[in-house]
């Protein structure tokens, strides 16, 4: 499934941005500081992500129970800025029923290119199915970068660690990628949001 929200849309429109914005949209502390003093939440988690009692709420499939894991949500929305830069917020929450499998699920890479991309972990947490909410017991950043035996390596990975995990358990993370420079989609402004897991669709024109 495919959403698209247009840029121009109502809902969506932004409030008047500073001089900064308008010469560099992509710019997250100006963009949170612009909503913390109006009161409105406009950057891209604020708009997709999923509640703790959405999460909590989904059912249990017979499928979850027979596999021992499954995804509760595995999204992705892109915003695409009219300078050529974009952010990519991703957000994805496996709940575990069979503790044979917490080895695969308490241990979360994220890959990137520390040249072109900019990350930040907006929230690593395990959800018991009471709702308490544990915070990630580690998250580092590791990986070789610059030249390694004659070749040129522009790749690092952020590591999320887990302790813990119980049947029931949600492992919830979300996370944002700011681009550096530039993509193919320059002369567009939109937003994309790419669903993997169960949720309903719905489409709009973009701009």
């Amino acid at each position: 499934m495919l959403l698209v929200y247009s840029s121009s849309s109502s809902c969506l429109a932004p409030l008047s941005a500073p001089r900064s914005l308008d010469l560099d949209p992509n710019q997250p502390e100006v963009r949170r500081h612009r909503g913390a003093l109006s009161g409105a939440k406009q950057e891209l988690e604020d708009r997709v992500t999923k509640s703790t009692k959405d999460l909590l709420a989904t059912p249990v499939s017979p499928d979850e129970m027979s596999w021992g894991a499954a995804y509760v949500t595995d999204r992705t929305a892109i915003q695409l800025y009219e300078n050529g830069q974009s952010t990519r917020f991703q957000e994805m929450a496996i709940r575990l029923q069979n503790t044979k499998l917490k080895d695969g699920v308490r241990i979360q890479r994220i890959a990137y290119s520390p040249s072109r991309e900019i990350v930040e972990i907006l929230s690593a947490e395990r959800i018991r199915p009471t709702g308490e909410i544990i915070k990630a017991t580690s998250t580092s950043d590791d990986g070789e970068r610059g030249k390694v035996a004659g070749m040129y390596v522009d790749r690092r990975f952020k590591t999320i660690a887990f302790d813990d995990i119980e049947q029931g358990d949600i492992v919830h993370i979300r996370y944002r990628t700011d681009s550096v420079g530039s993509n193919m989609f320059a002369a567009s402004s939109a937003t994309w949001m790419i669903c993997k897991a169960p949720c309903r669709s719905a489409t709009c024109s973009t701009r």
